[in-house]
């Protein structure tokens, strides 16, 4: 069974902001600027925390551990200075609009597909409602056609 590519929650999203990867060794304690901002919710308008002073809060913040290491994706090229550290980016991302069902499948296979096919690397973070993908901001546009030459929709 194929995928409705036309159902409105399948239709595909860039988002404006950049993006960056960090990685840090599995024993790194979690870093306090990302404790902070994990802690601060954004405010009403989602966009960010009225309370906060800072002028680099991210509106996107993900965080990942695992025995081999502690990755941490943002949309804050300054929220994390650190010597040393493994730091990859600037990236752009999309998203599937979403909601996702947790139970369809075949989603992301179908997405990466198109871009196997013509050499495009990904990195994908998915969260309850949705998956977001990271390119390469280089390869921002070669993505959009790709996807859109294979039937997915832009919103």
């Amino acid at each position: 069974m194929s995928l409705d590519l036309s159902h409105p929650s399948l239709s595909l999203r860039f988002l404006p902001q950049s993006f960056f990867i960090y990685r840090f060794p599995a024993s790194s304690p979690l870093p306090k600027e990302v404790q902070i901002n994990l802690l601060s919710p954004f405010g009403p308008t989602g966009k960010t925390n009225p309370s906060s002073t800072s002028t680099s809060q991210p509106l996107f913040l993900s965080v990942t551990r695992t025995e081999k290491e502690l990755s941490i994706v943002t949309d804050s090229d300054s929220l994390l200075v650190t010597e040393g550290l493994e730091k990859e980016g600037p990236y752009s991302g999309f998203l599937i609009t979403g909601p996702l069902e947790l139970s369809m499948t075949g989603v992301m296979a179908t997405l990466l597909q198109p871009l196997k096919k013509d050499g495009l690397s990904i990195f994908a973070i998915s969260t309850f409602d949705t998956d977001y993908i990271l390119v390469k901001e280089k390869e921002k546009e070669k993505v959009k056609e790709s996807l859109g030459q294979a039937g997915w929709k832009w919103a």
